[in-house]
């Protein structure tokens, strides 16, 4: 079978799996199948199985021990920042919860990205934040477009702190907002605010004025969890 067939069966059963247990179906402490039941159940080999069972351990969803088999784990195992454990959790009860944790992690961090953007960034990292906002001001109609846009905004915002360890925090917080985005068919904010709010920060950084940045974002954040909040409703 060629490798890419094969590494295609191996995402589906991990997606499959990792979907049960996000569902509850397969919940926290409970013990998987046993093997023979769940080649049988997904038509695969063993190989595949094992290896599916080998990533779902690594994201800290399950655990294996000889003679006692393989069970779901504590949710306090799950590695949350992990984009399928992410994926899968846009499709199941806890989605919006778990969103609304998330948007709560984004407001612990991304206003200090701000303020020090505003106070560290050079003019290339300026201009780069200015490229996505009007980006976001052209795409404002087009609803995948508009999201693309403003996930380059705040990519650029932790590129422009200039600090490589905030910058490589950042990857992390750009699954966070992939998940918000799956959550939902709409942005968490509608179009016409969102683009002020991102303005009011733009142009804080732009001012390097770090105090406005640091109130801008702590804004923008904090009405997107009001929003969340009312869509979960």
């Amino acid at each position: 079978m060629p490798s890419g067939r094969v590494a295609g069966l191996q995402q589906a059963l991990i997606d499959a799996i990792g979907q049960r247990i996000m569902s509850g179906e397969w919940p926290a402490g409970r013990q998987l199948p046993p093997e023979a039941a769940l080649l049988a159940r997904f038509g695969v080999s063993r190989p595949t199985l094992r290896e599916a069972l080998r990533v779902l351990a690594s994201k800290g969803l399950i655990e294996s021990r000889q003679k006692v088999g393989t069970s779901v784990c504590p949710t306090t195992a799950w590695n949350f920042l992990d984009p399928d454990v992410l994926r899968w959790l846009a499709g199941s009860p806890l989605g919006e919860a778990t969103a609304r944790e998330l948007v709560g992690f984004r407001r612990m961090i991304e206003p200090q990205v701000a303020l020090l953007a505003a106070t560290a960034a050079d003019a290339p990292s300026i201009k780069a934040v200015r490229a996505a906002f009007d980006d976001m001001a052209r795409s404002r109609s087009d609803k995948m477009a508009y999201y693309m846009a403003d996930r380059r905004f705040h990519q650029a915002l932790f590129a422009a702190t200039r600090n490589r360890f905030v910058d490589a925090l950042g990857r992390t917080v750009m699954v966070v907002l992939d998940f918000s985005f799956s959550l939902q068919s709409r942005s968490l904010i509608d179009p016409d605010r969102g683009l002020a709010l991102h303005q009011r920060v733009c142009e804080a950084i732009e001012a390097r004025d770090a105090a406005a940045a640091e109130a801008a974002m702590f804004q923008l954040l904090g009405e997107a969890e009001v929003e969340l909040s009312r869509a979960g409703r």
